[in-house]
């Protein structure tokens, strides 16, 4: 049933995939692995620690927002006491502690959790979270989320045992089809922590949990400017503690983004609001035809990287925003490692480029002489469009020049 649940949640992420699995006393081993379940089903490392009795299983399937493709950066994440699961992209992940120190803004919350405790965690974890972990402490299982993520549970008929995933319609397929009688399954409430409670000593124990209501995050507005939006507004963020120093070194430039919500700027305006993915204390604006494709498109794919051109900033007493030309902006396509498609071919308008999508651009052919373009041929290439380009040839010929001139 477990391993079941976690193919048919290939289908929200299909970078990674890892378990946890915790031990009688307390303890948990960990596998994590590049790829999709059945891959990890095949390791030895999974089927050793799947050989022994587990008290707990916590199993997690990537879809990359934030860090490389790989092993590392797949979920659970593990610290002394604490091991979990969080499936959202932050917004603020520089209000959670030694943020500098971790690629992967949900390895940071993990951190944060181990360092500080839960309910500190909270009080500044500032964007989308549905979270799974188990906390040795305490001996309990968590669950919680916000508005942003759902998440789902029911407990076997019995009461001896929980189950959760990310939609409903998982835990109903994946019961029924392994003939596990369930109770009701029901989402796990909106800002209420679940912590569920075993009796490992007791052989037969039924599962108790214990709620909890806490207060989601709600960032400071700034003062009041004409770049304010009505909703959740950056709050002012030192120099030092920036990524990126000065707001102008982004301009005219591409950057990575995600988008989390709309908004409404003071004088009424709708736009879309998201995070640059380099510097997350940069609020991305996009002023585009509200409910139109590509609006409907940008909120519907909120786990989705994109790539827009920066056509103008504000930095306003330290709140930072950025607005991005729309005709510019495409999905991005995973950095990770090498062997993922690593972004390193220059394309029209300065967009990095994979290999394969170097080549897929250049397969017309130079516009000119029709000449085929190789990866070699990359930093000599003149783009003429998305699509294209004039080899280095091409570009000393007079009449090529002459052409160019007059299209200028």
């Amino acid at each position: 049933m477990f391993e079941l649940l976690l193919h048919l949640d290939t289908i929200r992420g299909h970078h990674s995939t890892g378990v946890a699995s915790v031990k009688g006393e307390g303890d948990w081993d960990l596998v994590k692995k590049k790829g999709v379940p059945w891959d990890l089903f095949d390791s030895k490392q999974y089927s050793t620690m799947m050989a022994g009795f587990s008290y707990a299983l916590i199993g997690h399937n990537r879809a990359a927002t934030k860090g490389k493709v790989n092993a590392i950066n797949a979920h659970p994440f593990e610290f002394q006491d604490v091991v979990g699961a969080h499936n959202g992209t932050l917004r603020g992940q520089h209000r959670l502690p030694d943020h500098t120190q971790f690629e992967v803004d949900s390895e940071n919350i993990f951190h944060a959790i181990q360092r500080d405790g839960l309910n500190d965690t909270l009080a500044v974890l500032d964007g989308a979270f549905a979270l799974t972990y188990w906390d040795k402490r305490t001996e309990d299982l968590v669950l919680l989320r916000n508005n942003e993520r759902t998440l789902y549970f029911c407990y076997s008929q019995d009461r001896k045992t929980v189950f959760w995933a990310s939609e409903a319609w998982m835990l109903s397929v994946a019961l029924s089809r392994n003939n596990i009688k369930y109770t009701e399954i029901t989402d796990v409430t909106e800002c209420v922590i679940h912590r569920f409670k075993f009796d490992r000593t007791a052989k037969g124990s039924t599962v108790e949990v214990e709620l909890e209501r806490f207060e989601e995050f709600r960032a400071p507005l700034p003062a009041a400017s004409p770049f304010q939006g009505n909703a959740k507004a950056k709050p002012t963020v030192p120099v030092q503690d920036r990524k990126i120093k000065q707001p102008r070194e982004l301009l005219k430039k591409n950057v990575e983004f995600t988008i989390d919500c709309a908004q409404y700027t003071t004088g009424g305006v709708r736009y879309l609001s998201g995070r640059l993915l380099a510097d997350d204390s940069y609020e991305v604006r996009l002023f585009i035809p509200p409910d139109g494709t590509l609006w409907k498109e940008l909120l519907a794919n909120y786990d989705t990287i994109w790539i827009g051109h920066v056509q103008a900033y504000a930095d306003y007493s330290g709140a930072l925003f950025l607005n991005i030309q729309p005709g510019s902006i495409q999905e991005a396509v995973d950095g990770g490692d090498e062997d993922d498609g690593e972004l390193i071919y220059e394309g029209f308008d300065k967009r990095m480029l994979t290999e394969d999508q170097f080549l897929d651009k250049t397969q017309k052919g130079c516009c000119w002489c029709a000449g085929p373009a190789t990866i070699l041929d990359a930093p000599f290439i003149m783009w003429l469009s998305d699509t294209e380009h004039l080899c280095a040839d091409c570009q000393q010929e007079q009449g090529v020049k002459e052409y160019l001139k007059g299209a200028v």
